[in-house]
């Protein structure tokens, strides 16, 4: 099997740390992308001590799994996955890679931009949630211009055709914030564990992106998940959308995966 890394020159939030107990404040660079929103943060009070939040650009990598039969002269499809929260790239990247190498689809899992401690050791988050709980929805916007800017980078460098987003959990949450409001950008997206909230689109902006594919899965067991919910609310939408459920929990089967390498498939022919 092989396989690539790509460096990716891409803004993040850093943090300016300062002494005593700290109250979040965002700003951004000049150049670094349009203003990240900030209607959460007040203003700065005497005597306070805060962490100022800066869209800044940094080297991030992406793993890239390429297929058996990558280099024969055509396009190949495109899977950009999105861990979960807590969760590390590695860990996201090794159980598909196999399953996408004879299916002739190129996978890509870029890491998460923010670091914390859990029980079993540093996790990444694609927010500031558990980083800086009172920021925790701040930069939500700077992570999904990273992850448009890897879809580009991938495009740039490889053979590509079509272009799905996947995600589990907090990944599939960006998953749905990314596709439908750049479905120029996309083909299609897929989802496993996550919930969808209305609320992020208006009703325009989600019939607008209702050219997409969409695949939702989840487990039965799976409190987290709300696939149904999902499922109904783009189906109302207008989306061709698959629901997939399975016998687990809060996790992604090798049979899930299986299904949605077949779905690719399907939509591709």
């Amino acid at each position: 099997m092989c396989r690539s890394m790509l460096l990716l020159f891409v803004p993040v939030l850093a943090v300016l740390a300062s002494a005593g107990p700290p109250v979040p404040v965002l700003a951004a660079l000049a150049g670094a992308g349009p203003p990240v929103p900030h209607a959460s943060v007040r203003q700065p009070q005497a005597g306070e001590s805060q962490d100022v939040y800066v869209a800044s650009a940094s080297l991030l990598r992406t793993m890239v799994h390429l297929p058996a039969d990558y280099g024969d002269g055509v396009s190949h499809t495109l899977v950009v996955g999105l861990h979960g929260h807590g969760d590390r790239q590695p860990n996201f990247f090794a159980l598909p890679a196999p399953f996408f190498h004879d299916a002739g689809i190129i996978y890509a899992v870029p890491q998460a931009p923010y670091a914390f401690s859990t029980s079993n050791g540093i996790g990444y988050s694609w927010n500031l949630r558990d980083v800086d709980d009172r920021a925790a929805d701040q930069g939500d916007e700077v992570t999904i211009r990273y992850i448009l800017d890897v879809v580009a980078a991938l495009r740039a460098r490889y053979d590509i055709g079509d272009v799905y987003l996947m995600g589990f959990s907090q990944g599939g949450t960006f998953t749905y914030r990314t596709a439908i409001a750049n479905h120029e950008a996309f083909t299609g997206f897929a989802t496993f564990g996550s919930g969808f909230n209305e609320e992020w689109f208006s009703g325009e902006e989600l019939a607008a992106a209702n050219r997409l594919r969409a695949f939702v899965a989840g487990g039965t067991q799976d409190s987290f998940g709300r696939q149904e919910r999902a499922h109904a609310s783009l189906q109302a939408a207008g989306y061709d959308v698959t629901l997939y459920e399975f016998d687990a929990g809060h996790t992604i089967t090798r049979a899930a995966l299986e299904e949605l390498i077949d779905w690719v498939g399907r939509v591709r022919s």
